[in-house]
């Protein structure tokens, strides 16, 4: 496939990922819980597939990451905090990959000010750290790390031992939640 095409491609999943999150968020917004509940067995799964729509959106993943932590057993929802989370930061890594390559980031990085063409995302401490911020830094650090061509299985490490660590903090909040109410 050639890099356009590659590129089209991503482009298209990408508006596709974006008009789900609006007809979701359009939708479900006010009663996700009873969502997830209906598709029974498959509720794990609609939970994984809704954190990989949310990624190309500036929609963050905490309301829903307090929902599956509440709603499922504790192994089953750090299993799907864990996996949601890892797999929505891969679509945003390939989202800042897609972006580095129509702004061709490598032939224009030289005429960035202040510096910014060597700021240090591929950094295990960038990587991890930076995803640590509340909100939208998971996001920020993924997309970077696409756009500065960060080693794909650096990203993937540092980003699945994160995700672990935030998959347990909020199931266990989760679950002091369900016995408080």
């Amino acid at each position: 496939m050639s890099k356009k095409t590659d590129t089209l491609l991503w482009t298209g999943i990408t508006i596709v990922l974006c008009l789900l999150a609006i007809v979701f968020y359009k939708n479900y917004s006010g009663d996700v819980t009873t969502l997830i509940e209906s598709f029974g067995l498959a509720g794990p799964l609609v939970c994984v597939a809704i954190f990989s729509i949310l990624s190309v959106t500036p929609i963050p993943t905490d309301p829903l990451a307090v929902v599956v932590a509440t709603l499922f057993h504790p192994l089953l929802a750090i299993t799907i905090l864990w996996t949601g989370n890892t797999s929505a930061a891969l679509l945003e890594y390939r989202f800042g990959k897609t972006l580095r390559d129509i702004a061709a980031y490598e032939e224009k990085k030289h005429a960035l000010p202040w510096g910014l063409a060597n700021m240090p995302i591929g950094s295990v401490w960038v990587l991890t750290l930076g995803r640590m911020i509340p909100g939208y830094g998971s996001k920020v650090i993924a997309i970077l790390a696409g756009v500065y061509g960060v080693n794909r299985w650096r990203f993937f490490w540092t980003t699945a031992l994160i995700n672990l660590g935030g998959a347990l903090m909020y199931t266990v909040g989760g679950q002091f939640l369900k016995v408080l109410f």
